[in-house]
Formats: C-alpha cells, structure tokens, sequence
C-alpha cells in the first residue's frame, strides 16, 4: 500500500454534556479523525446522531481516540456524537480531510 501525506485539519474543540450532541457533522472527505478527552470525566461517543451513557465508546480522561482507514482504505465518514456525566466536558479533535 502506497503511503500519501494527508491534507491537515484545524484544531477544533466542543463540550460534551449530560444531553447527547453531534460533535462533528458527517464528511465524504474524511481521512482521519483524531479525537482526545481534554477534562476530568469519562465522556461516551457514538458514531451515530445519539450517544448513551455507558454505552458506545467510552473516552477516559486524557484518552485519544484516532479513527483511521481500515487496510482497504475505507473510514466511517458519519457523524460523531458525545454524552457524559455532567455537564460542559471538553472534547477535542482533529479530523484530517
């Protein structure tokens, strides 16, 4: 498999809180999307438009999650949801187009 330098992304940021909300809309164009856990609380994600409580994929404090293609090239490109177990909780990431 052929290595290409993948296009950058912005840092961004979003709060994650005690109601599920998309965090990252979906993108065709997505390479990569790396996503970190920037405050004192495990918050669940989903890749879907609902994240659940203790359900999906739990991001610990100060974990990063990296969704990278898969050996044939193909990345989920859907939407990114969080929840958690109080209020005003930071995510950030970086998605790579």
């Amino acid at each position: 498999m052929e290595r290409r330098e993948l296009g950058g992304g912005a840092p961004l940021s979003a709060t994650a809180g005690v109601a599920s909300a998309i965090f990252v809309r979906d993108n065709p164009s997505r390479k990569k999307i790396i996503i970190g856990n920037d405050s004192d609380s495990v918050i669940y994600l989903s890749q879907s438009n609902q994240a659940v409580l203790n359900k999906g994929i739990p991001l610990r404090v100060g974990a990063v999650l990296i969704d990278e293609p898969d050996i044939f090239g193909r990345i989920y490109t859907g939407v990114w949801s969080a929840i958690s177990l109080a209020g005003s909780k930071n995510l950030a990431y970086l998605e790579v187009r």
